[in-house]
């Protein structure tokens, strides 16, 4: 993973636990949707698992919408998305 990628997971990890950091994505707008999708799925899922009201089900559909992204990003970067 280059330094580019590194400092886009790092980003990734802060803006899912809702820890204020200042960065922008920056580049092709098909890539940063890309970018901006899984981060949404993992921080969606995160916040279910975290929330003593959620049902299974909803976590299992959080599950697979991160599933899904993380299968996009591979496509599109060439690695796992790690979170």
């Amino acid at each position: 993973m280059n330094k580019s990628a590194k400092k886009m997971i790092g980003y990734a990890s802060a803006k899912i636990m809702n820890i204020p950091i200042d960065f922008r994505l920056v580049g092709d707008q098909t890539k940063i949707h890309i970018v901006e999708t899984a981060i949404q799925a993992s921080q969606y899922l995160f916040e279910s698992l975290r929330d003593p009201k959620s049902s299974m089900a909803n976590i299992q559909n959080k599950l697979l919408q991160k599933r899904n992204a993380a299968r996009d990003f591979k496509q599109h970067f060439g690695f796992t998305w790690p979170l």
